[in-house]
């Protein structure tokens, strides 16, 4: 304490006005001359806030910049502040003194930061002047009017280091030499340089003279090219910047100049696009590779082949196009989940890559769709070559998460110029090869023929046809018989759609039911069928007609859906119609890809009473275990086998097999395609529960088909029929 009172007792005694404040703008000492201006005593005064007893402190042109003081700044640069300005004070008494004000940090004890004030009265002064003429009254203006300019260029010093400090990208003042003489917090921040270490040393220590471009140095050095300017001196430049441990990154520089006091200077403000430059590679990799497999998507392929093909007729070389679609994926997918799914696809991408040349592209189009481009092939030879590898290598078994999957690939090939010039035509005929191969075989590929084009066109316009006869209600029904031979009657009918095509006339099946399985279309298709033979079976029964069960085909597309098969349900129930009036004919396929749902459906189908059976038994799937599992009433054994029976040993072999197992499993056994006598017979002595074919009846309209059912001696007049033919 004895220092500080020390301290106090000097400054006590000095002529000039001097008063210290604390942090919290607390006076804590005013001198003799104090007191005797302001008429103010030290004790009235000690202690007291300084804004509540001078207003004008308040005003932020003062409060703010005595209030860095506080704050850590440089002592130095605040003294500056007030500094020969010249302030209108308020006395107790009510006069205005004028006053020469300047304020600087000061430290007492434990390091304690006050803001000191020297003041001196120059009204006096100034009134002397004026009176005894010594200074003419425009001197005096142009002094004042200094004093102003001057307080206002450190406003806007103070203002520009406020803005500066607070920015969030680097401000860097360069002189006209090319050294850094202004550096803010954020420069520092981005180049690790401390200002003490960078003020003085070249603009090239952060901006490395070997990633400026000759624009960028002759912007630096002043011959600034007008096409790179953005306003009238502002120029913008990408580059790299250096930190001060030598690392490099992209940075954005805005560049702009002027000239003060004959030198030039040059503001640069610099933004880190580390960040922007990421995410912008990260768009280019999502505008041209597939996220899944990191191959080129479509966009990228067309890219390539637009660039392959350029050169292919410059050199006139050959160019293949390989459009490939994984066989069996759908399975995959559904029955082990997307996570299988999608690491299948990647393992897939990987393996074509390990196959081919750097030269060539491979790239996922979407799905399970991918397609290859070849280049400078020399014949065909070289593409079938490469499509048996690619067949080989996706027919090895994949380890995927503890599971072993099995899936194949169709492949359809194209090549330039002999099948065309331009990537849609391309693509296309390869597309059209790989739904051949797919159709024909599956797991196979196909070079691309005229004739092919003529085939899709043809599904296509099939297509677009069957999409119509559904709106338009163009399919009808044929019931073909199913004889009992011990009861020699009939105990049954098949429902066999036929589609009176408007230009083709009435179409079978055969015709039409692929495209509508391929297409979907057969779900809403069955629907149509099983409320149309319902609404027959109740027009049959008011007329008084015997109506036995009504088969009808299901695929597994309309097994998977189980609201249609509760809707099912719901529909007969509504219709008045027991189940057992229906019976569901299942081919061995709807077993392959079964991922459980088929499975439930069935057992659902059984427990409402439905009756199920197996339709072309022995030409699907070849296990028999799901016959054991599934509540499966009645075996159809194909019409391939009872063809050339009794002749055929083969075929007798197998029909006589197919008969003692179902037996065996307490299941009947129908038999379609009977046209003879001598298969009658076989049959019968095979005991086989029942027959179907044009021995008994061809497929019949309603109408012809309700006269065989009202006829009591159906099956005899049939025997006795074919024995006089066969006579």
């Amino acid at each position: 304490m004895k220092g500080r009172e020390r301290i106090f007792e000097i400054l006590d005694n000095v002529p000039l006005g001097i008063f210290i404040l604390s942090k919290e703008f607390t006076v804590v000492f005013w001198n003799k001359c104090l007191e005797e201006w302001t008429e103010i005593s030290k004790d009235e005064i000690t202690g007291v806030n300084i804004c509540d007893r001078f207003a004008h402190f308040k005003n932020p042109k003062y409060f703010n910049r005595i209030k860095v003081i506080f704050e850590g700044w440089p002592p130095i640069l605040f003294s500056a502040y007030l500094h020969n300005n010249i302030i209108n004070t308020p006395l107790s008494n009510g006069q205005m003194r004028l006053q020469n004000a300047s304020v600087t940090a000061l430290r007492l004890e434990a390091g304690e930061i006050y803001a000191i004030f020297v003041i001196q009265d120059v009204t006096d002064l100034i009134t002397l002047l004026k009176e005894h003429k010594v200074m003419r009254d425009n001197a005096l203006k142009e002094l004042l009017m200094r004093q102003k300019m001057e307080e206002r260029l450190k406003e806007n010093e103070e203002k520009f280091r406020t803005i500066t400090s607070s920015a969030m990208d680097a401000i860097i003042l360069i002189d006209h030499e090319l050294n850094v003489s202004y550096w803010n917090p954020a420069a520092q921040e981005m180049f690790d340089y401390p200002s003490n270490e960078i003020i003085g040393r070249s603009i090239y220590s952060i901006f490395p003279f070997s990633s400026c471009t000759d624009d960028v140095l002759m912007a630096l050095s002043g011959h600034a090219q007008r096409h790179h300017s953005t306003g009238n001196n502002k120029m913008i430049f990408l580059l790299y910047g250096r930190k001060k441990d030598t690392t490099e990154f992209p940075i954005e520089v805005s560049l702009s100049s002027y000239l003060m006091r004959d030198n030039r200077w040059t503001v640069s403000i610099v933004r880190d696009i580390t960040q922007r430059k990421k995410m912008e590679q990260m768009l280019e990799s999502l505008a041209h590779y597939d996220s899944l497999t990191s191959l080129p998507n479509r966009v990228l392929f067309n890219t390539r082949f637009n660039m392959a093909l350029e050169m292919a007729k410059r050199e006139k070389r050959l160019i293949a196009v390989m459009y490939l679609d994984l066989d069996r994926f759908k399975f995959v997918n559904d029955t082990l989940g997307h996570d299988i799914g999608d690491m299948l696809l990647k393992e897939v991408a990987f393996r074509l890559q390990s196959i081919l040349r750097k030269s060539d592209t491979v790239a996922r189009m979407g799905g399970d769709e991918f397609t290859i481009i070849l280049t400078s092939i020399r014949d065909v030879n070289d593409v079938t070559s490469v499509a048996n590898k690619v067949i080989e290598i996706i027919n090895k078994p994949f380890y995927l998460k503890g599971h072993e999957c099995g899936v194949g690939t169709s492949i359809g090939i194209t090549i330039y110029p002999h099948d065309g010039d331009n990537i849609e035509t391309l693509l296309g005929n390869a597309d059209t090869a790989m739904y051949i191969a797919k159709k024909d075989t599956k797991n196979a590929f196909r070079l691309f023929t005229p004739e092919m084009n003529i085939l899709a066109h043809e599904h296509l316009k099939m297509e677009v046809n069957l999409r119509s006869a559904i709106k338009n209600n163009e399919f009808l029904l044929h019931y073909q018989p199913l004889v009992d031979i011990n009861k020699k009657k009939i105990v049954g009918l098949e429902a066999l759609i036929r589609w009176n095509q408007p230009y083709l006339g009435l179409l079978p099946p055969m015709k039409f039911i692929s495209i509508a399985e391929e297409t979907g279309l057969v779900v809403q298709m069955t629907d149509w069928v099983i409320k149309s033979v319902c609404a027959q079976i109740i027009k049959w029964r008011g007329n008084g007609v015997p109506t036995p069960r009504i088969a009808i085909n299901v695929s597994g597309s309309y097994l998977r859906q189980s609201d249609r098969i509760d809707a099912l349900g719901k529909m007969l129930e509504g219709l008045n119609l027991s189940t057992e009036c229906l019976e569901l004919e299942l081919t061995e396929n709807i077993f392959l890809n079964d991922s459980g749902i088929i499975s439930n459906n069935l057992k659902k189908l059984s427990e409402m009473g439905l009756y199920l059976s197996i339709d072309d038994f022995g030409t699907g799937y070849s296990s028999l275990g799901y016959i054991k599992h599934m509540p499966i009433n009645k075996l159809k054994i194909d019409t391939s086998f009872i063809h050339d029976i009794p002749n055929d040993s083969d075929n007798v072999a197998i029909v006589t097999a197919i008969v003692a197992m179902a037996h065996s499993l307490n299941l009947r056994v129908i038999a379609e395609g009977v046209e003879t006598l001598d298969q009658l017979d076989f049959l019968s002595y095979l005991h086989c529960d029942e027959m179907q074919g044009f021995l008994f009846s061809k497929p019949l309209r309603p109408e012809d088909c309700e006269k065989h059912l009202l006829n009591c001696d159906f099956y005899n007049e049939t025997i006795l029929n074919a024995a006089t033919q066969t006579a």
